[in-house]
């Protein structure tokens, strides 16, 4: 499926990505290519007998099972905390 440029520019605008003009035509075209990707892929799994085949067993789940919750205290015995909350640390922001 062949994504018009106006298509193009509304979802962009909508995503608040800006392109340079050189730069639109190279990622018009990829992103063409992975709407045109993601349409073959919905239309094999329209047209399976069995759609679980494509889930790779992921609809044979477990049935939920109700426990009693375990105690804010043994949920954080583990680990740091800050009060009643998990601790974690500041990642965002960091060199990786």
């Amino acid at each position: 499926m062949n994504i018009s440029r106006e298509e193009f520019d509304k979802t962009a605008s909508l995503a608040k990505l800006s392109f340079a003009e050189g730069e639109k035509e190279e990622f018009l075209k990829g992103f063409s290519e992975i709407v045109s990707f993601a349409d073959a892929i919905s239309e094999e799994v329209a047209s399976a007998e069995n759609a679980d085949a494509f889930a790779g067993g992921f609809c044979d789940l477990r049935d939920d099972i109700v426990t009693a919750p375990i105690s804010p205290a043994d949920a954080l015995k583990n680990g740091q905390s800050a009060g009643s909350y998990f601790a974690v640390e500041n990642v965002i922001g960091e060199a990786t």
